[in-house]
Parts: structure tokens; sequence; C-alpha cells
């Protein structure tokens, strides 16, 4: 078994920036705390009326906070990364290609990789019969073989990326490859493990669990500007639908005065520019975490 506490391997690096292990100096750095409603309010809405121009109601900091957690979750969907740690399990096929040329590459599809708890090979008995008995500790089916987390490298976690050792297969699943439980699952295990230089092609072969996201406190402060500025546009909508009212006049005795404003587009050249800004971090975000090749057996 992997010596790593409970099961776990921490990824070596901050994985943002890319590859450190330290970020800035006194006064600088590039991570910081989750985006809060005083500093939405500072920085990105200075000057902004936090109220409706038809009946003055204010727009409570409650308010302020369910918009930045929809902004949040938007940038997770949109650039597919996790911002606060979640545990995730996923099967995932095997390859023959990535098997023999890419280190057995896995690309788990959420990044970045926080820690790595388990890869191995399990029954698919409790998703494909429901009703079998279930022990604690394999709800997710019975454990058949556990990959050594020592042996999975981890330099690509920011990208969601796992590569491993190559194994070779002997007469039974032993001599330190695995964490094996009883003699029925050291066969099972060896008879799987041949599999990968028989079969191009196997579905849902590898169980793997591990935690997404970013630990407290040390969120890229380019995610925090995209959930700012998603947050903001939503605002500024809010608020120029309610001036619903493009010119006004006052007239006394005869004489009159006429004033013109924006009415509803009195923001859009401001969402504008905050649209533009987005799709750039975006773009860089995605180039950041996404990952940039990756093989397959075709």
């Amino acid at each position: 078994m992997s010596e790593y506490g409970q099961g776990t391997k921490p990824k070596p690096t901050l994985g943002y920036p890319l590859d450190a292990q330290k970020d800035g100096v006194s006064g600088f750095g590039r991570t910081e705390p989750f985006m809060n409603v005083q500093r939405l309010k500072d920085e990105f809405l200075f000057g902004i009326p936090l109220y409706s121009f038809i009946t003055g109601e204010k727009i409570s900091d409650e308010t302020l906070k369910s918009i930045i957690r929809r902004s949040a979750a938007k940038v997770e969907t949109k650039c597919r990364i996790s911002i606060f740690p979640i545990a995730r399990e996923k099967r995932i096929d095997f390859d023959l290609t990535k098997y023999r040329q890419g280190f057995l590459q896995m690309n788990l599809g959420a990044c970045p990789i926080l820690s790595l708890e388990e890869v191995s090979i399990r029954l698919s008995n409790s998703s494909v019969y429901p009703y079998a008995i279930q022990t604690q500790g394999n709800e997710s089916g019975e454990l058949i073989y556990t990959f050594p987390l020592e042996w999975v490298n981890l330099s690509l976690a920011s990208k969601g990326i796992l590569t491993m050792t190559p194994i070779g297969v002997s007469g039974l699943a032993s001599g330190g490859m695995a964490t094996i439980g009883t003699p029925t699952a050291d066969i099972a295990g060896a008879a799987l493990l041949g599999l990968m230089n028989k079969a191009n092609h196997y579905p849902g072969f590898w169980l793997v669990r591990w935690t997404s996201g970013f630990n407290a406190n040390s969120i890229p402060s380019e995610i925090n500007t995209l959930i700012a500025n998603y947050a903001t546009i939503e605002l500024l909508s809010m608020v120029s639908n309610t001036n619903i009212f493009s010119g006004k006049s006052i007239g006394l005795d005869g004489a009159s005065q006429s004033v013109s404003t924006a009415g509803p587009a009195i923001f859009k050249e401001r969402i504008d520019l905050l649209a533009a800004e987005n799709k750039d971090i975006e773009d860089r975000l995605r180039k950041h975490f996404g990952p940039g090749i990756w093989m397959q057996h075709i």
C-alpha cells in the first residue's frame, strides 16, 4: 500500500502557477482567498448604484453572495475547473495505446487534482446488480487490484492527467505490485491484468478516486477575477433593466428642461468590456488547466 497517510497521495506542486513549489514573496502572490461581497463592492462595483431605479429597493449582501456562488459555478462549468475541493470517483477504460506508449495515461476530466486516493480494478457488482451484498469499503465493487500510488506520476495533476509506471504480468498479481485481499482475488487480478497485452480496449477497467479543486485561501487570482466579472455583469444587467426611462422633462411657468439618458443601455459599454475580458481569461485558464495532448487507440 502507499505510504501517504490514509491511502492518499497529495499533488507535488501548487498547480498554480504551473509547477510552482511556493507562490510569490512577501506582499505579492498569485493566489488568494475566495471572492467575497466586500471585495466585489470595493474593486468591481465601485460607483455602481446597487438599487432599483424604479422602487429604490437595495440589493442585499445575501443576494450578492448568491450571485457570487452562481458565478463560481459558471466558471467551473465553462472552464472545466473545480474551485472548491470535491471527492470524485470514475471508471476509466483501458486503452492499449496508452498502456504501451503513454505510461497508462489517464485523463480524469476534472482538474486540478488536489490528491489521489485510489487507482484500482474493482468488480462492477454494486452498479450492475443493485441487490448484491455489499461490504464496508466495497460499495463501488469488490476490490481486485490496487495500483500502488507510489508508481503514479502526478506531475500533470493541474491538468487532471495521471501517468503510471508500466507493469508486467506474472502468474499471480503479487510480488509487491498490488494489495490483494485473497488468493482468489490474486488469480482474478492476474487474469484481468493479462488483458493488458491482448485487448485493444476494455471499458470501465480502472476505478479512480481523487479530490479535485484548490486548497483554502489558494484560489488563483484570475479565477477570482472571472468570478467577479460574471457577478458584475449579472448585477449591471439587473440594475440597468430598472432604468426604464430614457429621458425626462421638467416644466415651470412656460420654461422647460429635458434630460436624456441611456435608459436600459446605461451599462452596455461596461458589460461589453467585461465580456471581452472574460473571453481572454477563459482561454488562458483552459490552456493552463486543460490537457494539451492525449492519446487513444483508434
